[in-house]
């Protein structure tokens, strides 16, 4: 479904019954994929959250969101 921002994917496939599992990374929407960051848009999430809600919730998937580990941007714990 590229092209299209992703709650519209999200909506097309719950209205379809493909909506199991959502990768929740965000990025920059020039690329046409994500680069594992964190969604920052609390009316898009709200948005997808609804139609997951609406849909009675995801199965059997869920929510995946990948964390990638950089110490240069971590506080040092000692």
């Amino acid at each position: 479904m590229a092209g299209h921002p992703y709650e519209h994917d999200v909506e097309v496939s719950s209205r379809y019954g493909m909506l199991g599992s959502i990768d929740a990374n965000t990025g920059d929407t020039s690329l046409g994929w994500d680069t594992d960051q964190f969604p920052m848009n609390l009316r898009d999430c709200a948005y997808v959250m609804r139609t997951v809600i609406a849909q009675g919730g995801l199965a059997p998937g869920g929510l995946k969101y990948v964390l990638h580990y950089s110490e240069k941007k971590s506080p040092n714990f000692v």
